[in-house]
């Protein structure tokens, strides 16, 4: 059943329970760093996700690096790079 916990330091998670434990779909938001994750829990471990920046400029104590923003090339672009990896 999905529900929210916080934990001491206000970060919190919003997700599916199980025996007491993250269990199920669900977002962690660590607001003391800035970053929030999202993805599956079995027993209280994160499975699978996303981990990505979330008001990191207003957290206390945000993480020395930020996360880099993840995108594709379109295909085009990528026909270029292959090309010219051949022809060098």
């Amino acid at each position: 059943m999905p529900s929210t916990h916080f934990t001491a330091n206000e970060n919190r998670y919003e997700g599916s329970w199980r025996d007491d434990k993250k269990n199920g779909p669900g977002k962690f938001y660590y607001l003391t760093h800035g970053q929030l994750y999202e993805g599956v829990w079995v027993d209280d471990v994160a499975k699978c996700g996303t981990m990505k920046d979330f008001d990191r400029n207003n957290a206390p104590e945000p993480t020395q690096y930020p996360i880099p923003k993840v995108a594709t090339f379109q295909q085009q672009q990528c026909d270029i790079c292959v090309l010219s990896l051949y022809n060098n």
